[in-house]
């Protein structure tokens, strides 16, 4: 349908384009004035001028029904990027991500189909822990520290009246970011409804880091996965599961978020203030992971490896710790 209706609009210019081209015949005068030469080149001036004119006017009309076909095209360029990968997945090519295809055809059928909103209904993996969902469902294999928090989310997850926070603190490139966004994928593919909220100190900070890890390890992930990650900062599967990420600039960015299965991401927790993150606290969602950087003294984030470590699962990872360094 959306084809159908650019091929009239291209159609319409086109036929605006034949039809400008031919200007209507002038009916001359009856009785002609008679004028002298100096008069006659004023006449050929004031011709010019008006078909010029005329012509600019026309080419404007064409121009600003180009620019709305543009604006067409814009808008829906996350929906076409999102069926391209859906058709790449099905003919073995590349995805727009520059992720790898997946070699099963059936699967491939069921991402095209879910994508275009043909296949709904429950989460496609409960009670699956973390850790199985990471290595079989996603195909990724962590390492020891990376499954240490997978065990403690899966252990948080689990606590009705236990402790329900994991804090993760470690060097620049140890792979926290890494775990936390498959951590999103597990939530939102083992839970029905459920909802996710990615918070960080700058918008850029979401989208570059956890977003980034996100869609490239749901565009390669060995089963399906259900919903759709779009472009935006917005994992999507129906009005009552979703997950959505936005700065932590202010508190009230929280509000209206309310789910009986409600995951908190924040990201470069060091760096997010406690009035946020007292605001994340006080929403008590069903699990919080923060991941940072040990570079501050002081904070919520802070106290969660410290004087309020009872509080949290607490996971440090050093630099000897990680394969990346």
């Amino acid at each position: 349908m959306l084809v159908h209706n650019h091929l009239l609009t291209y159609l319409n210019i086109y036929s605006i384009l034949a039809n400008k081209g031919r200007r209507p015949t002038r009916p001359r005068p009856a009785n002609p004035i008679d004028y002298d030469d100096d008069d006659a080149e004023v006449r050929k001036v004031s011709n010019r001028k008006d078909f010029s004119n005329a012509h600019n006017d026309d080419f404007a009309d064409i121009n600003a029904g180009f620019a709305d076909i543009n604006r067409d095209f814009a808008h829906n360029n996350d929906k076409f990027a999102d069926i391209n990968d859906g058709f790449a997945d099905i003919n073995g090519g590349p995805h727009n991500n520059g992720g790898s295809p997946h070699n099963s055809a059936e699967f491939s059928s069921d991402r095209l189909a879910r994508d275009i909103g043909l296949i709904g209904g429950g989460a496609p993996y409960p009670d699956m822990p973390p850790l199985q969902f990471v290595r079989e469902t996603l195909g990724d294999k962590p390492y020891d520290k990376q499954e240490e928090i997978l065990r403690a989310v899966e252990e948080a997850a689990n606590a009705s009246d236990g402790i329900r926070r994991v804090s993760v603190v470690g060097c620049n490139g140890s792979g926290k970011d890494w775990v936390a966004a498959r951590v999103i994928l597990w939530w939102m593919n083992t839970r029905d409804p459920a909802k996710v909220v990615i918070t960080g100190p700058t918008t850029r900070q979401v989208t570059d880091i956890v977003w980034r890890e996100l869609r490239t390890a749901y565009k390669n992930s060995a089963k399906p996965l259900r919903g759709t990650v779009r472009r935006a900062v917005l994992y999507e599967i129906d009005d009552e599961s979703f997950a959505k990420g936005f700065a932590s600039n202010s508190p009230f960015n929280l509000q209206g978020y309310h789910s009986p299965n409600m995951l908190v991401v924040v990201t470069e927790a060091h760096a997010v203030k406690d009035a946020y993150m007292d605001a994340v606290l006080r929403q008590n969602p069903a699990l919080i992971l923060m991941v940072g950087n040990p570079s501050s003294a002081d904070g919520v984030f802070y106290d969660s490896h410290h004087s309020k470590r009872e509080q949290y699962h607490a996971i440090q990872i050093s630099a000897h710790d990680t394969p990346n360094i």
